[in-house]
C-alpha cells in the first residue's frame, strides 16, 4: 500500500514537471511584441508592429554573400511569390 502511494506520488511529480515544461516551451513560442519607446510621436501603432514583424522574420542573402561565406552548399530561391509575399 505505501509503495503503490509512493510510486504514485513520483508519477504525479514527473507529470507535474512534464507540463512545466510544455507550459515554459509554450510561454517561449509567444511574441514578445514591441516596447513603448519603439513607437515614435505620430506613427501608427499597426505601422510599427507591421515593420516589427518584417524585420523579425529571416533575410536572404545575395547570391555573392552567401558565395563567399563558403558554406559549401546551394540554396534555390524560388522566383514563385509564396502565400505571405506580396
Amino acid at each position: 500500500m505505501a509503495a503503490e502511494r509512493e510510486a504514485a506520488a513520483r508519477k504525479r511529480e514527473v507529470l507535474e514537471r512534464e507540463a512545466e515544461e510544455r507550459d515554459r516551451e509554450r510561454r517561449a513560442q509567444i511574441w514578445k511584441g514591441v516596447p513603448a519607446s519603439a513607437f515614435p510621436e505620430g506613427v501608427s501603432a499597426a505601422s510599427v508592429l507591421v515593420a516589427a514583424v518584417r524585420d523579425s522574420q529571416p533575410k536572404r542573402q545575395s547570391v555573392l554573400r552567401e558565395a563567399l561565406s563558403n558554406s559549401g552548399g546551394a540554396t534555390f530561391h524560388s522566383l514563385a511569390p509564396t502565400g505571405d509575399e506580396s
